[in-house]
């Protein structure tokens, strides 16, 4: 991550944190969808899938856990199974150990809920207090989800920069 970057990423999450300390919950989840999008975006461009820029972040995670499944469905009793000869290698993917597929169900239902509340606050079906609520208990999930989104991403960061 360059200088840049990392000043934008380190404002987000300060900012994040200010106003869901204050209690601004609805202005926490915009900052908290701005970071998942980013700490996905760095997951997925770290994990050597080759996904490309096209989709939705989650849906992207979605399918490097379908692939990571398809490889290690080769596997039979804990080991590879030969191919023409040859083991097949399973390629890890350190980020899979620190962020689950629920996380994935979770952060894309996060998402969804988000989309809600700002269409309904728009178009005037959801009375402020009710608001309040909803983007305080959305606050209190995005919380869990960035600290292990971000930790996902910093491992598997780290574990590339090993590599190379």
């Amino acid at each position: 991550m360059g200088r840049r970057k990392t000043a934008i990423y380190k404002d987000l999450l300060q900012r994040y944190e200010a106003a869901a300390k204050a209690g601004f919950f609805y202005e926490a989840n915009w900052f908290a969808y701005a970071i998942m999008e980013d700490r996905t975006r760095s997951i997925v461009s770290n994990s050597g899938d080759g996904l490309g820029h096209g989709g939705s972040m989650s849906e992207k995670l979605v399918l490097i856990f379908e692939r990571h499944d398809a490889k290690v469905a080769k596997v039979v009793n804990g080991r590879p199974v030969r191919v023409r000869g040859k083991k097949e290698k399973i390629p890890k993917y350190p980020h899979l150990h620190t962020l689950r597929r629920s996380d994935v169900l979770i952060m894309r239902r996060w998402t969804k809920k988000r989309n809600e509340l700002s269409h309904a606050l728009a178009s005037g079906h959801l009375r402020l207090p009710e608001a309040d609520h909803s983007s305080k208990r959305l606050s209190r999930v995005a919380d869990r989800l960035l600290r292990r989104l971000c930790a996902a991403a910093r491992r598997l960061k780290k574990l590339r920069a090993r590599e190379e």
